[in-house]
């Protein structure tokens, strides 16, 4: 025959249940506030209107609103790369261009 579990001993794994959900959700709010933080400030405060600063008393700011402050930096970061990659494409044409010019004019050939 099958013991029942004591009131004692369903209260205890629901306990440890708790516990181990609270770590979880410590957890989370950590990393959902490490993320806060490695967003500049200034895409924050164009975003969030009463997020610290001159606008007053820091207010809290939902998970929903980290991750959407993280994919507008990120897709912001992705644009800033794309002008940078084409920058580094027009100035490895004008190198190679100029080296060109460098060899017609007797100018040694340059690696």
């Amino acid at each position: 025959m099958k013991d029942i579990p004591s009131s004692q001993t369903v209260n205890n794994g629901r306990a440890s249940h708790n516990l181990v959900e609270k770590q979880y959700r410590n957890r989370l709010n950590s990393q959902f506030n490490t993320l806060l933080s490695s967003i500049p400030s200034e895409v924050i405060g164009t975003e969030i209107t009463g997020y610290g600063g001159e606008d007053g008393p820091e207010r809290r700011v939902s998970k929903a609103e980290i991750l959407i402050l993280a994919k507008r930096h990120i897709e912001t970061l992705e644009r800033k790369n794309e002008g940078l990659e084409e920058a580094r494409a027009e100035l490895k044409g004008t190198v190679k261009e100029l080296k060109g010019v460098w060899v017609d004019s007797g100018g040694g050939l340059l690696l």
